[in-house]
């Protein structure tokens, strides 16, 4: 083959490779493509969804296109997953999610899409696993998470120390931290919420490694500094709950 006829070969051969593989992709996940029996658009009522082995994925109903009332899904085998109440294309009411044997899981109170209200959760003996209340998808510091003996587990404190060198130097440093040191550690100097909240545009976030959190200063010689701090701090439990607590400090630096 000449130069010439293989290099006007290579783009057209580069094309239709590429056109044969689009022509076998599809945009959709395996877990929820649909079957050919549900390819129309459906706007009102119930859209149902499949996986690639034909198997049940979704039934959601709809109204002008959105989510509008109960939606469901389901695992491999038709028991249900998830049930979840839309309203207006948002979550609403008390969703439900289940094990595979249909024991339930967790209930999560929803209000115009965010979390407000108990969530609870249970190991698949029906015994609590855990719970807690939010407002507004804000966590509150009334997390209690159960061993399946159903003895609650303990949650650690948050621990304060300062390093005062403002006779040497001027300077101190206050380090924050959970006992045990759990990782992804978030804090705060600030209040809760309504006292139970976890709002951060109320909250000023103190800079740390996600063990440890530290302010750093500087005090002038012969001057002093006592205040009150108001120290929150929250990190992910291994449940993958949100873990809030506070603390107050008193701090007394300088002389």
């Amino acid at each position: 083959m000449s130069p010439t006829l293989r290099n006007s070969y290579l783009p057209t051969l580069v094309l239709a490779l590429l056109f044969s593989a689009c022509q076998n992709f599809s945009l959709l996940p395996k877990e929820q493509s649909s079957s050919s029996a549900n390819q129309e658009t459906v706007t009102d009522g119930l859209k149902t969804t499949y996986r690639s082995n034909g198997s049940l994925y979704s039934e959601v109903m709809l109204k002008n296109g959105i989510k509008h009332g109960l939606s469901k899904s389901y695992y491999e085998d038709g028991s249900v997953q998830l049930e979840l109440y839309y309203h207006n294309g948002k979550k609403d009411s008390i969703s439900r999610l289940y094990y595979r044997d249909g024991s339930l899981k967790r209930t999560t109170q929803y209000k115009e899409g965010r979390k407000n209200g108990l969530r609870k959760s249970y190991f698949i003996n029906g015994n609590p696993s855990a719970q807690m209340n939010y407002l507004d998808d804000m966590p509150a510091s009334d997390l209690v998470e159960y061993y399946k003996s159903g003895n609650p587990i303990p949650q650690p404190k948050i621990q304060v120390s300062t390093e005062d060198f403002t006779a040497i130097n001027g300077l101190y440093e206050i380090n924050i931290q959970f006992e045990g040191q759990p990782k992804n550690s978030v804090f705060y100097i600030g209040k809760l919420k309504d006292g139970k909240y976890l709002d951060e545009d109320l909250l000023e976030r103190i800079p740390g490694n996600g063990k440890v959190a530290s302010i750093k200063g500087s005090l002038l010689p012969g001057h002093f500094l006592m205040e009150k701090l108001h120290i929150v701090g929250e990190f992910k439990t291994k449940k993958g709950n949100t873990y809030v607590t506070t603390t107050t400090y008193n701090l007394a630096i300088g002389g």
